[in-house]
């Protein structure tokens, strides 16, 4: 869905909101925080008729460039793009990742990749069009989080955080804690 507002433009998807300010890059709110911009909003549908399974729902959403990517419940991977001549999203790819939630989209507009958690494992994908890559997954990934560089992540594990980084298409590890 989306909320209007004068100089704010802010999508919904289940719980988390993001807001696009005049910025092709969103930032990303939870219900609690978009109270407190304390504005008047319409809420509109920003992409129609999601074909989701039964039982399945939105579990993750990531937005890059002009492409929203969007995970469920049953490891579904959505990618709509949005043309500039466009005024709807459109539905480019449907990928199956696995039969588990997905629980994480991280893009990286530096390294031009998707990062994906699924079932604790790490995927990753190029953007814009989620092509595979030959990286090996990670497994027992918790959470991950990308490094102001742009390079680097932060992998939160059960029992450590490793800070690694993607070098010629393998991982390179560069500090553990």
């Amino acid at each position: 869905m989306t909320v209007h507002n004068r100089r704010m433009r802010f999508f919904f998807f289940g719980s988390c909101f993001f807001c696009k300010i005049n910025s092709s890059t969103p930032n990303f709110y939870t219900k609690c925080e978009i109270h407190l911009f304390m504005i008047p909003y319409l809420i509109d549908p920003l992409i129609d008729d999601l074909p989701l399974k039964p039982s399945e729902h939105i579990s993750a959403v990531a937005a890059h460039d002009r492409n929203i990517y969007i995970g469920t419940s049953k490891g579904s991977l959505f990618h709509y793009h949005l043309f500039e001549d466009a005024t709807d999203y459109l539905q480019i790819t449907l990928i199956s990742v696995g039969s588990h939630e997905i629980t994480q989209l991280l893009p990286s507009e530096s390294l031009q990749k998707l990062f994906l958690v699924i079932d604790r494992t790490l995927l990753v994908f190029q953007l814009p069009e989620l092509s595979p890559n030959t990286i090996r997954q990670l497994k027992n990934v918790q959470h991950i989080c990308l490094m102001e560089n742009g390079l680097s992540l932060m992998i939160i594990k059960q029992s450590e955080v490793q800070l690694v980084q993607l070098q010629n298409n393998s991982w390179k590890l560069l500090r553990e804690f």
